[in-house]
């Protein structure tokens, strides 16, 4: 009997001392942790995708508390810096969106066609094998690589064989800008109550030889540079580039192009279903 009372006084005794050390070790090691995080947490969309360049959903609120602005949750939207800027007592900034854009402007009737493709359905491996089926080389491949990844369910494949951005659904998370293997897809970022002019277009090869590659491409002629009246237009190894942070979207480059390979662009629509 005495066995039993002893062994259940120790095990009573190691509980205590352990509890005893467990308690001193939390406060001799304990991490302060903001009260205002969780709220913040909360207030995000929860889909920890990555898009405000942060770590999910709880690192980008983790870095709005140390100072980060709190318009950079693309999904979010203005709504959500609004809510969170209340909530902390400051001002929500200039609200941007940022959305994933095909720059290909390639179409099934405007392209050559080269030779027929039989086998594995993979931009990658097609890229990598370097296959060829129309005559363009830096265009969108079509063979939906980033349909698969894209965890949003933002990518379709159009009538052109070229792939568009569902802009509603889109949270500019970046992974199928990594997946495409001829670096096609760009993301842009606009405010919400801009529009910008974007060239749909990476054909590096000179003017003649672009268009006997695709009729939509771009000659890199110049004439949008001299149209543009912010000076946001350069060409650059034979293809205008446009700056997206002084474009005004007037739409002044759009109508000078002879090749029709610069569009307007509305990144502010919020509907599913809108395919840019």
């Amino acid at each position: 009997m005495q066995t039993i009372i002893h062994s259940v006084l120790l095990i009573v005794v190691i509980g205590l001392v352990g509890g005893v050390i467990l308690v001193i070790g939390s406060r001799l090691f304990s991490v302060e942790v903001d009260s205002r995080l969780w709220h913040v947490i909360d207030m995000l969309p929860g889909l920890n995708c990555g898009s405000c360049g942060n770590p999910g959903c709880a690192g980008y609120a983790s870095a709005i508390l140390a100072g980060a602005p709190c318009d950079l949750c693309g999904p979010g939207g203005e709504a959500t810096a609004n809510a969170i800027a209340l909530y902390l007592g400051r001002d929500p900034g200039h609200t941007t969106v940022r959305k994933a854009v095909v720059t290909c402007n390639g179409a099934a009737d405007r392209l050559r066609s080269v030779e027929a493709y039989e086998g594995d359905p993979s931009c990658r491996v097609f890229d990598l094998m370097g296959y060829m089926t129309e005559s363009c080389t830096y265009g969108c491949l079509g063979l939906g690589d980033c349909v698969a990844s894209c965890p949003f369910d933002a990518i379709r494949i159009n009538g052109n064989h070229v792939a568009a951005i569902d802009v509603g659904r889109c949270t500019a998370c970046g992974i199928c800008v990594d997946v495409c293997p001829r670096h096609v897809i760009a993301i842009h970022e606009r405010s919400q109550t801009d529009s910008s002019s974007v060239v749909l277009c990476r054909n590096t090869m000179m003017g003649k030889r672009a268009q006997e590659a695709c009729a939509n491409a771009c000659i890199g002629c110049g004439r949008c540079v001299g149209a543009c009246p912010e000076g946001c237009i350069t060409v650059m190894d034979h293809v205008a580039r446009i700056n997206d942070a002084c474009c005004t979207g007037c739409g002044s480059c759009i109508e000078v192009c002879p090749a029709k390979a610069i569009r307007p662009i509305d990144l502010s629509r919020r509907e599913k279903g809108a395919l840019v």
